[in-house]
């Protein structure tokens, strides 16, 4: 019929939304997890320099599991191996469940860890939703399945009293129940991409150019494509917008709590934190295919300075501070992480994008797990205020590359 889609172009709509819809389940999964975490492990250990331990655990998990699927996508696709993780992850969630009735701290940390597996399939879904647009839409099918978490952001913390209402009424511990919960929305994830993502959305990848027709092509090794000046800044900016995000709002939880403050405050803080994270990805994304990655990049790290520095106003844990400062400092990391996945694409094959994007999330784990294992430490030995006030310092890592990627009457660069 004219004007009607093309069935690729029907096919490729589905299948984001199929992601879409699997990132929301696993998102609240995941969210739910690594809010009770740092409780978990303080309730367990009695230590609260161990509490970052788990959520250390959890981002290690994920940069395993990412580096693992860019490793096997181009032999299996993105299907299978998504569904694989997924069940992974829900295998995870119960040794933590597990872990809560055994007191045992490292099955916890062990549970943490393959619960990771989970979310980096909600990592590398953005980059197979962007596979299938063109450069030019590239950033706003990155924001689109950022979006997603949207729902874990808010679903995911307020069930920590229902889900602990829950495990009680049939005789657990209270902290079991969340990663009961987990351990369903992970299931459910699995079961949807299972009966909805067909076809694989490898095969429906979009070239960037005419040379560029499948994803075993040839392309440049690892290192030479690490070595480019954008692709530096897009690694700088994805690393720290995790790693200052980890290290602050990990220990807020705990913050809270010793400062007397309830479930309820804590879940009410962290939802606000994960809103800024992901509420408003559909105008990030609209920003930065209009404004380019660059830019945007610039306005991610000034707005984690900003909350990492107000946040350290917050030495008694005040509801009011720590509300906006967490939300500012999910917002940072929203326009910082999705700008840079947006500047990975820039000038790379699908061969080479399908590679590098395992190797970039297992670089940003990596530096989410170091934020995570060292804010206990430091909160621990130093307290709130110095966690959040290295924060600020650390939002500075991307000035050096953005000054060795700035070039006269350079503006926006399509990605």
């Amino acid at each position: 019929m004219p004007g009607s889609p093309a069935p690729d172009d029907r096919a490729r709509r589905r299948l984001t939304a199929t992601l879409f819809a699997g990132n929301t389940l696993s998102s609240t999964a995941f969210i739910l997890a690594i809010t009770v975490a740092t409780l978990a492990a303080a309730n367990l250990t009695g230590n609260p320099q161990l509490a970052g331990v788990p959520s250390a655990a959890s981002t290690l998990g994920a940069a395993s599991g990412a580096s693992v699927l860019a490793a096997i996508s181009t032999r299996f696709g993105r299907r299978r191996p998504f569904i694989v993780w997924f069940i992974v992850a829900v295998l995870g969630a119960g040794m933590a469940a597990t872990s809560i009735e055994a007191r045992s701290f490292l099955l916890l940390v062990l549970g943490a860890f393959v619960i990771g597996f989970g979310r980096s399939v909600d990592q590398v879904a953005r980059f197979a939703a962007a596979d299938m647009q063109p450069a030019e839409r590239r950033g706003t099918a990155i924001a689109l399945i950022v979006w997603a978490s949207t729902v874990g952001s808010v679903v995911g913390p307020l069930l920590l009293e229902p889900s602990a209402a829950a495990a009680r009424s049939i005789g657990l511990a209270s902290l079991s129940g969340a990663y009961l919960f987990s351990a369903i929305g992970f299931l459910v994830a699995a079961a949807l991409l299972a009966a909805f993502l067909r076809p694989d959305p490898l095969s429906l990848s979009v070239a960037d150019a005419p040379d560029d027709d499948g994803v075993v092509a040839t392309s440049a090794p690892i290192r030479e494509l690490i070595r480019r000046p954008t692709v530096q800044l897009a690694l700088s900016a994805m690393l720290t917008s995790q790693l200052v995000m980890v290290l602050v709002m990990t220990m807020t939880p705990l913050h809270i709590e010793v400062a007397g403050g309830t479930l309820g405050i804590i879940g009410f803080v962290m939802m606000s934190h994960t809103l800024g994270m992901f509420a408003l990805s559909p105008i990030t994304g609209r920003l930065v295919d209009r404004l380019g990655p660059r830019r945007m990049i610039i306005v991610g790290i000034s707005i984690l300075a900003f909350a990492c520095g107000f946040a350290a106003t917050a030495a008694d844990a005040e509801t009011p501070i720590l509300l906006i400062s967490l939300f500012l400092l999910g917002l940072g990391w929203n326009f910082g992480y999705v700008s840079g996945s947006a500047e990975l694409q820039v000038g790379l094959g699908i061969g080479e994008r399908v590679r590098l994007q395992g190797v970039a999330d297992s670089i940003t784990w990596i530096s989410g797990g170091v934020g995570a294992l060292s804010s206990g430490f430091i909160l621990g030995a130093w307290g709130y205020t110095t966690l959040a006030l290295i924060g600020l310092v650390l939002s500075a890592i991307p000035i050096r590359f953005l000054l060795a990627t700035r070039t006269p009457g350079r503006t926006k660069q399509p990605v």
